[in-house]
């Protein structure tokens, strides 16, 4: 009996998503599974020239080191043309693949540009005339690769980054398995409609401006064979450039209620709880609750989060934060779980 009792306790702890850590130019960030990256921000936003980069690995112990160099949020072109690195006035035996978000270095250019990052001061993009494209500040890119190791529990072994030593790779325990949450079977059942009149009076309930309703109608889609999600749009809570909803649940005989999740949000009124979310979206292929909260208009800082319904309430399955407003278009994982229907 210890054994189910225990399991059961372990699916019930709510998510704990891990904090990013700041190092002058450069955030980190690890999620449950210990999966870790390090992200460059803009030293200077003001600058014309400025790049992003972003480090990724995975906790296995023989997890390659992936490096994307790419264009600050906003930039013009997502292509870089970045074909060569330097640092601090040094080329490096880099070559350089156009992908989604960026240029990928090559494994060969991973290594020297792994050794560069612990000393150099300053990465210089090149493009394919020899020209310089844009640059990185490597402030703190040495704290960071030393912050991955320890979380990764990487010191002293060959697998290091920052701080390598004379053990072997196997001296790096396994990547802990990330947690399931068990999600009930689709549904091709129509939702259930929620009347114009109960979405203006749910409207007014969260309203504290006094203004005239909207009129505007609630989406609503099939969860699974017995429960309908309806999107209400919010008015009065929405801003600039994060869009507020109501979201309520409902059983196929029963009432509407705000919905329930299994961790606290940063995008909504209350922990646990509560009508209101910011930028949500119902996901139908993936069966998932997308929302996310923008730090400023341009979309370079905020927290990324999607949830799976468990038949009662919203489990957390997917967090992206970036913490700092410098640019990025990577935001850090830092926590995951692996939806699985049953």
């Amino acid at each position: 009996m210890i054994l189910p009792l225990l399991l059961a306790a372990a699916a019930g702890v709510a998510p704990q998503p891990s904090p990013l850590k700041l190092f002058k130019d450069w955030t980190i960030g690890c999620d449950n599974v210990r999966a870790c990256q390090a992200v460059a921000l803009l030293h200077d936003q003001a600058a014309e020239d400025g790049l992003t980069m972003s480090l990724s690995r995975g906790a296995a112990p023989d997890a390659p080191v992936r490096i994307v160099v790419g264009p600050p949020l906003g930039a013009s072109d997502d292509k870089t043309g970045v074909v060569a690195l330097a640092v601090d006035g040094k080329r490096l035996p880099a070559r350089l693949t156009e992908v989604e978000g960026g240029a990928e270095v090559d494994p060969a250019g991973t290594v020297a540009l792994l050794a560069a990052l612990r000393v150099g001061a300053k990465l210089e993009a090149l493009g394919a005339d020899g020209k310089r494209l844009g640059t990185i500040s490597l402030a703190g890119a040495s704290a960071a690769l030393l912050y991955m190791d320890d979380r990764q529990q990487r010191v002293g072994t060959v697998t290091a980054l920052a701080r390598p030593g004379p053990k072997p790779a196997n001296a790096v325990p396994p990547a802990p398995a990330a947690p399931e949450v068990v999600v009930p079977p689709r549904s091709a059942k129509a939702p259930r409609g929620m009347p114009l009149a109960v979405a203006a009076a749910l409207r007014k309930q969260a309203c504290e401006s006094g203004e005239p309703d909207t009129g505007w109608k609630a989406d609503t889609y099939r969860l699974d064979a017995g429960h309908t999600l309806a999107v209400v749009p919010d008015h009065c809570d929405s801003g600039a450039y994060n869009a507020a909803s109501l979201l309520y649940v409902a059983a196929d005989s029963g009432g509407w209620r705000p919905i329930r999740y299994d961790t606290d949000k940063p995008n909504t009124d209350d922990a646990g709880s509560g009508p209101v979310a910011y930028n949500a979206e119902w996901n139908a292929k993936a069966g998932t609750l997308d929302m996310f909260m923008k730090g400023r208009g341009l979309g370079d800082c905020g927290t990324r989060q999607s949830f799976a319904w468990d038949g009662e309430r919203f489990r957390l399955i997917l967090q992206e934060e970036m913490g700092e407003c410098r640019g990025s278009i990577a935001w850090i994982p830092t926590w995951r779980a692996k939806a699985v229907r049953r």
